[in-house]
């Protein structure tokens, strides 16, 4: 029934996002613009008839001109494959290595922050994981890849 509603309504309440298994989002340095998506599961009915589905919204902030405004968009996984092949994509999610504070580190000042927060977990113990980067690492070129696919399921709030 909530699912049911939720289509009609063409999108979720903005409570829905307050526990996402996935946020991600990139800000380049120079540009004055940010773009973050946020993907939440809602659930519909009760017990064996239970059913989910997964929504995204993408809320984008741009500063240009001395001017401040933000355009959010929804998609759901029922309307965008993209947003339904997610889970599989986050199972792939390249993991960074740990290094130490004496390891030598290229310094980027201009480039693009990319992050990613998502579900994780230690066996069957739940945890949530962030994982922030610049350009020409494999967390910007994942992001950017999500970016990418969801861009043809966007529609405006």
């Amino acid at each position: 029934m909530l699912i049911a509603l939720m289509l009609q309504a063409a999108q979720p309440p903005a409570a829905a996002f307050d526990h996402p298994w996935l946020r991600i989002g990139r800000s380049p340095a120079l540009t004055g613009v940010s773009e973050e998506i946020t993907v939440a599961r809602m659930w519909d009915g009760e017990g064996p008839a239970r059913r989910s589905v997964d929504w995204a919204r993408l809320i984008r902030h741009d500063r240009r001109g001395g001017r401040r405004t933000t355009t959010t968009f929804y998609a759901q996984a029922l309307t965008c494959p993209a947003l339904g092949a997610l889970p599989t994509a986050v199972a792939a999610f390249p993991m960074p290595h740990a290094i130490s504070p004496d390891t030598p580190t290229d310094i980027v000042l201009d480039g693009v922050g990319y992050t990613a927060t998502l579900d994780a977990g230690y066996g069957e113990r739940p945890s949530t994981m962030t994982v922030e980067s610049n350009v020409d690492t494999p967390l910007a070129d994942w992001v950017e890849a999500r970016f990418a696919s969801l861009q043809p399921c966007w529609t405006p709030a």
